[in-house]
């Protein structure tokens, strides 16, 4: 797949995994009025992970079930 356009691009998957933040280069634009933070909720577990079986699946649970084989992750960040 492509990377998002956002994305550092000299970043490898392992260097972008490692980043306590998103790993992201935005437009001079872009001007943040907080820090990241991660959304927890009823879906997530307690470090804000969901766990499914496809990107596009429809179901994402707060716990791995026995076929799960990916997590997903939403950042917030408020801008101006």
């Amino acid at each position: 797949g492509q990377k998002h356009p956002h994305l550092l691009q000299r970043l490898g998957k392992k260097e972008a995994a490692a980043k306590r933040v998103p790993p992201i280069e935005l437009d001079t634009m872009f001007q943040t009025a907080d820090e990241w933070t991660i959304e927890k909720g009823a879906g997530t577990d307690a470090d804000g992970w969901s766990y499914g079986i496809s990107w596009r699946s429809s179901t994402w649970d707060a716990k791995p079930g026995l076929f799960d084989v990916l997590r997903r992750r939403k950042w917030q960040r408020t801008y101006k």
